[in-house]
């Protein structure tokens, strides 16, 4: 499916790898963690790393930092922080970059809120998540943006989610699938623990319970 191809090809393109770079600016939070931010569009922010260190324990991500609004995190801000155990995304964040908690081992569950409207490519690639809810709102999920979360043993895909490019739980181990009823575009066709791509009636993703349907192709 290709719903609003515009907006999601400008969407891929800002969420390509970032190469190690000075932040723009850094700001510590309420718990006295120092986060580090690019300056975004006028007026707001993303956050970031500082291409030495990573972050390690809970981090809590302001709504706002030096009165700039956060709205997203960037590519590879995570990655690869193995001492990362959880995170808190406000509710002014609209997307996960690229990569963003890239092998990020220790973290093992994430409240996405409903403000964000994309998940970039590998985003969660072979974290630890063992759970998962995805943000009810007018959701894209880019190719591989779970791959190899080996711990996710269930996913529901909210009625609300309108793209899907790819797959994106390859390699990991779901034995339950559940598209909401009322999704427009995608559904899970007489409970067959798969995601059935409404409009075209073809596989998007299965799980090692999955009982395709006849009438899918």
């Amino acid at each position: 499916m290709k719903h609003h191809l515009l907006p999601a090809i400008i969407m891929a393109l800002s969420l390509v790898p970032s190469i190690a770079h000075a932040y723009d600016f850094s700001a510590v939070n309420a718990d006295g963690v120092t986060i580090y931010y690019d300056n975004n569009t006028s007026g707001t922010c993303i956050v970031t790393n500082n291409g030495t260190a990573c972050y390690s324990g809970h981090v809590s991500i302001p709504s706002e930092a030096a009165g700039l609004k956060v709205v997203g995190i960037n590519s590879s801000a995570f990655s690869e922080c193995n001492n990362l155990s959880s995170v808190e995304i406000p509710n002014s964040v609209s997307f996960i970059g690229y990569r963003a908690f890239y092998r990020c081992e220790a973290l093992t569950n994430i409240n996405i809120p409903n403000s964000v409207i994309t998940i970039g490519d590998e985003s969660f690639f072979c974290s630890g998540l063992t759970s998962l809810t995805l943000p009810d709102s007018d959701l894209e999920i880019f190719p591989d943006a779970f791959f190899g979360c080996f711990g996710l043993t269930s996913i529901t895909i909210p009625k609300s989610v309108r793209e899907i490019w790819g797959n994106p739980f390859s390699g990991c181990n779901l034995s339950n699938i559940i598209v909401e009823e009322g999704n427009p575009y995608y559904n899970s066709n007489g409970n067959c623990n798969a995601i059935i791509d409404s409009n075209t009636n073809t596989l998007i993703s299965g799980c090692r319970n999955t009982v395709i349907p006849e009438t899918v192709i």
